[in-house]
C-alpha cells in the first residue's frame, strides 16, 4: 500500500505515497500539531515532520448503516474545518453527537 522513493537512511520515508481510501498522521515537530493527509496522495515529509501513523485504511460505512462520531469538528458555512489560534482542530462541545449516514454521491 506504500511506496517510498526515497529514505533517509533512519527508516523514515521522505516520500510517501498514500493510496485512495487511506489516510496518515504527521505530527509537525515545531508545532506540536499532527495533522492528517488523506490520499490518494503523493506526501512529501518536510524536515519538522514525522508520520506517526500509517498508512490506515479508512472506515467505509456500508449501506443501509450509519456511524456515531466521537469528537466531532465544527465546520464553517462553506463546510470547511475551524482551527483555532494554535492550529488544533475545534471541536463540538455542546453535547450533541452527529451522525454520518451512508452517502451514494
Amino acid at each position: 500500500a506504500v511506496v517510498s522513493t526515497q529514505s533517509t537512511g533512519g527508516g523514515d520515508d521522505t516520500v510517501i505515497r498514500i493510496p485512495p481510501h487511506f489516510y496518515i498522521h504527521v505530527l509537525d515537530l515545531k508545532t506540536n500539531v499532527t495533522k492528517t493527509t488523506v490520499g490518494p496522495d503523493t506526501f512529501v515529509r518536510q524536515d519538522n515532520e514525522k508520520v506517526v501513523e500509517g498508512p490506515t485504511k479508512m472506515v467505509i460505512i456500508p449501506p443501509n448503516h450509519y456511524c456515531v462520531v466521537a469528537n466531532p469538528v465544527i465546520k464553517n458555512k462553506e463546510g470547511l474545518v475551524q482551527f483555532d489560534n494554535f492550529g488544533l482542530v475545534q471541536l463540538i462541545t455542546d453535547g450533541s453527537t452527529p451522525l454520518n449516514l451512508f452517502n451514494t454521491a
